[in-house]
C-alpha cells in the first residue's frame, strides 16, 4: 500500500473503528501503517488533519471510546493542549507529556503516539501467536 493510501486510512481510522466495528489491531494492519510507519511523522499527519478538519473530532471520539488502562490522551489545560502517555495501574502516572498551542499539532502528536502504541500491541500479539 502506498504512503498516501496509508495516510488516507489513518485519517479515517476512527470512523472505520466505529462504523465497521473493527479492532485497532485489524485497522492498523489494513491501513498499511505497519509497512509505512517510518515514513509517516507528525508533520505529515498534521498536514492531513488540516485538510480534513472533521477528522480531529473523529479522533477525539476515538480517544474517549477506546477501553484502556493506559495509552495516549489529549487534554486542554488553560490555553495549551497537553498530549501524554499514561498508565493507570497500579496508580495513574503520566510517563510522557508534551504541550502545544495548536490543536491540530497536538492531535498530530496524539495520533502518531496512538498509532505507534497500537503497532506495538499488534507486533507483541502477533509474535505471541507464532
Amino acid at each position: 500500500m502506498s504512503v498516501i493510501e496509508t495516510i488516507d486510512k489513518i485519517i479515517t481510522f476512527p470512523l472505520d473503528y466505529h462504523k465497521q466495528n473493527k479492532s485497532p489491531n485489524t485497522l492498523i494492519k489494513e491501513s498499511g501503517y505497519l509497512e509505512n510507519y517510518d515514513k509517516i511523522n507528525e508533520d505529515v499527519i498534521y498536514e492531513n488533519l488540516i485538510l480534513n478538519p472533521g477528522a480531529i473530532n473523529d479522533w477525539i471520539q476515538f480517544m474517549w471510546d477506546k477501553p484502556t488502562g493506559s495509552g495516549w490522551a489529549l487534554d486542554k489545560k488553560n490555553e495549551e493542549y497537553i498530549v501524554c502517555y499514561f498508565v493507570s495501574e497500579p496508580s495513574y502516572k503520566e510517563l510522557e507529556k508534551r504541550a502545544f498551542d495548536d490543536i491540530a499539532k497536538a492531535y498530530a502528536a496524539y495520533v502518531k503516539g496512538e498509532l505507534e502504541w497500537i503497532r506495538g500491541i499488534y507486533i507483541s500479539t502477533s509474535s505471541q501467536s507464532t
